[in-house]
């Protein structure tokens, strides 16, 4: 790698701001946490199947 340690940074900062987003989106769809009722198991999320 010839990338220089600003080169680096930038692009760590880059996809820290995709993770980020990316975060930020999974919390907006998921909504607020709650409690889990007694012997209730957490939510199992799969990846969204494409639509016919």
């Amino acid at each position: 790698m010839n990338e220089s340690f600003e080169e680096l940074e930038l692009r760590y900062r880059m996809l820290l701001n995709r993770v980020t987003d990316a975060q930020r989106v999974l919390r907006d769809v998921m909504g607020d946490p709650k409690p889990l009722a007694p012997a209730e198991e957490p939510p199992i999320l799969t990846k969204a199947q494409p639509r016919p």
